[in-house]
Protein backbone atom coordinates (compact mmCIF):
# COMPACT_ATOMS: atom_id res chain seq x y z
CA UNK A 1 0.00 0.00 0.00
CA UNK A 2 1.22 3.73 -1.10
CA UNK A 3 2.04 6.21 1.68
CA UNK A 4 -0.09 9.36 1.18
CA UNK A 5 3.26 11.12 0.00
CA UNK A 6 3.67 8.39 -2.67
CA UNK A 7 -0.24 9.02 -4.09
CA UNK A 8 0.94 12.72 -4.21
CA UNK A 9 2.38 14.07 -7.49
CA UNK A 10 6.46 14.69 -7.14
CA UNK A 11 7.88 18.37 -8.15
CA UNK A 12 11.16 17.47 -7.01
CA UNK A 13 12.40 17.26 -10.98
CA UNK A 14 10.77 20.67 -11.58
CA UNK A 15 12.50 21.89 -8.80
CA UNK A 16 16.06 20.16 -9.00
CA UNK A 17 16.25 20.61 -12.96
CA UNK A 18 13.96 23.41 -13.66
CA UNK A 19 12.55 21.33 -16.59
CA UNK A 20 8.87 22.44 -16.34
CA UNK A 21 8.51 26.10 -17.76
CA UNK A 22 5.45 27.13 -15.83
CA UNK A 23 7.66 25.85 -12.53
CA UNK A 24 10.82 27.33 -13.64
CA UNK A 25 9.60 30.63 -14.47
CA UNK A 26 7.39 30.91 -11.10
CA UNK A 27 10.66 29.95 -9.07
CA UNK A 28 12.70 32.55 -11.18
CA UNK A 29 10.57 35.53 -10.42
CA UNK A 30 9.79 34.72 -6.64
CA UNK A 31 13.74 34.27 -6.26
CA UNK A 32 14.68 37.62 -8.48
CA UNK A 33 12.56 39.28 -5.58
CA UNK A 34 13.99 37.88 -2.52
CA UNK A 35 17.24 37.91 -4.01
CA UNK A 36 16.71 41.85 -4.10
CA UNK A 37 15.37 42.08 -0.83
CA UNK A 38 18.56 40.00 0.79
CA UNK A 39 20.69 42.65 -1.41
CA UNK A 40 18.96 45.41 -0.10
CA UNK A 41 18.74 44.40 3.59
CA UNK A 42 22.58 43.63 3.96
CA UNK A 43 23.63 47.09 2.14
CA UNK A 44 21.64 48.71 4.39
CA UNK A 45 23.02 47.17 7.50
CA UNK A 46 26.66 47.75 5.96
CA UNK A 47 25.59 51.12 5.75
CA UNK A 48 26.77 51.00 2.01
CA UNK A 49 24.69 50.90 -1.26
CA UNK A 50 25.42 48.66 -4.37
CA UNK A 51 27.77 51.22 -6.22
CA UNK A 52 30.13 50.26 -3.37
CA UNK A 53 30.50 46.69 -4.51
CA UNK A 54 32.70 46.05 -6.50
CA UNK A 55 32.16 42.80 -7.63
CA UNK A 56 29.20 40.38 -7.18
CA UNK A 57 29.23 36.31 -7.00
CA UNK A 58 27.03 33.11 -5.66
CA UNK A 59 25.29 30.11 -6.60
CA UNK A 60 24.40 29.59 -9.64
CA UNK A 61 21.99 26.74 -9.74
CA UNK A 62 21.32 27.26 -13.61
CA UNK A 63 23.24 29.18 -16.18
CA UNK A 64 20.60 32.57 -16.50
CA UNK A 65 20.76 33.05 -12.30
CA UNK A 66 23.53 35.32 -11.98
CA UNK A 67 23.49 37.58 -14.92
CA UNK A 68 20.08 38.06 -14.17
CA UNK A 69 20.49 38.94 -10.62
CA UNK A 70 23.33 41.01 -11.60
CA UNK A 71 20.80 42.98 -13.74
CA UNK A 72 18.04 43.05 -11.23
CA UNK A 73 20.50 44.62 -8.40
CA UNK A 74 22.17 47.14 -10.70
CA UNK A 75 25.39 45.26 -11.49
CA UNK A 76 27.38 46.00 -14.62
CA UNK A 77 28.61 43.47 -17.07
CA UNK A 78 32.44 42.59 -15.78
CA UNK A 79 31.77 43.52 -12.48
CA UNK A 80 29.57 39.99 -11.85
CA UNK A 81 30.92 36.43 -11.85
CA UNK A 82 29.30 33.45 -13.24
CA UNK A 83 31.95 29.64 -13.65
CA UNK A 84 27.86 28.06 -14.90
CA UNK A 85 29.12 27.44 -18.07
CA UNK A 86 32.97 25.52 -16.97
CA UNK A 87 31.57 24.05 -13.23
CA UNK A 88 27.49 23.73 -13.56
CA UNK A 89 26.06 23.70 -10.48
CA UNK A 90 28.36 23.19 -7.73
CA UNK A 91 25.95 23.17 -4.88
CA UNK A 92 27.50 24.56 -1.87
CA UNK A 93 30.95 25.04 -3.19
CA UNK A 94 30.20 27.56 -5.87
CA UNK A 95 30.53 30.63 -3.66
CA UNK A 96 34.37 29.50 -2.93
CA UNK A 97 35.10 28.39 -6.02
CA UNK A 98 34.03 31.59 -7.60
CA UNK A 99 35.86 33.60 -5.58
CA UNK A 100 38.62 32.05 -6.46
CA UNK A 101 37.73 32.26 -9.76
CA UNK A 102 37.47 36.29 -9.60
CA UNK A 103 41.03 36.48 -8.01
CA UNK A 104 42.70 34.25 -10.60
CA UNK A 105 41.04 36.23 -13.32
CA UNK A 106 42.09 39.58 -11.79
CA UNK A 107 38.89 40.69 -11.33
CA UNK A 108 39.26 41.98 -7.95
CA UNK A 109 42.02 43.19 -5.73
CA UNK A 110 42.60 43.66 -2.04
CA UNK A 111 40.82 46.10 -0.35
CA UNK A 112 37.82 45.24 -2.92
CA UNK A 113 33.55 44.95 -1.41
CA UNK A 114 32.41 41.40 -2.69
CA UNK A 115 28.94 41.23 -2.59
CA UNK A 116 28.27 37.34 -2.23
CA UNK A 117 24.55 36.83 -2.82
CA UNK A 118 22.61 33.44 -3.67
CA UNK A 119 19.08 31.83 -4.06
CA UNK A 120 18.18 28.77 -2.36
CA UNK A 121 16.00 26.81 -4.66
CA UNK A 122 13.92 30.37 -4.99
CA UNK A 123 12.90 30.04 -1.55
CA UNK A 124 15.68 31.17 0.95
CA UNK A 125 18.41 33.37 0.36
CA UNK A 126 21.91 34.78 1.48
CA UNK A 127 23.70 37.92 1.30
CA UNK A 128 27.25 38.81 2.55
CA UNK A 129 29.35 41.90 2.14
CA UNK A 130 32.95 40.61 2.16
CA UNK A 131 35.79 43.33 2.43
CA UNK A 132 39.08 40.91 0.26
CA UNK A 133 41.90 41.09 2.37
CA UNK A 134 45.36 40.46 1.11
CA UNK A 135 46.13 37.15 2.75
CA UNK A 136 42.90 35.98 0.71
CA UNK A 137 44.44 36.94 -2.28
CA UNK A 138 48.37 36.03 -1.23
CA UNK A 139 46.24 32.26 -0.49
CA UNK A 140 45.39 31.89 -3.97
CA UNK A 141 48.62 33.57 -5.17
CA UNK A 142 50.60 31.82 -3.26
CA UNK A 143 54.03 31.50 -5.06
CA UNK A 144 53.70 35.22 -6.15
CA UNK A 145 50.98 37.97 -7.01
CA UNK A 146 51.45 36.86 -10.53
CA UNK A 147 51.13 33.55 -11.35
CA UNK A 148 47.76 31.88 -10.19
CA UNK A 149 48.00 28.91 -7.96
CA UNK A 150 46.90 26.30 -10.31
CA UNK A 151 44.13 23.40 -8.67
CA UNK A 152 44.27 19.90 -9.45
CA UNK A 153 40.93 18.24 -8.64
CA UNK A 154 42.21 14.23 -9.53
Amino acid sequence: MLTVAEQMPSFEHDLLYFSNPVSAKEIGHRALEHFQDAVDGVLEKAGMTIDDVNVYTGHQPVGWCIPKFAEKIGIAEGHYYNSFETLANTGMASVPLNIVGMIESRMCKAGDVLLLASPGAGHNHVAVLERLSPQVIQSVHWEDNDQPYTHSFA
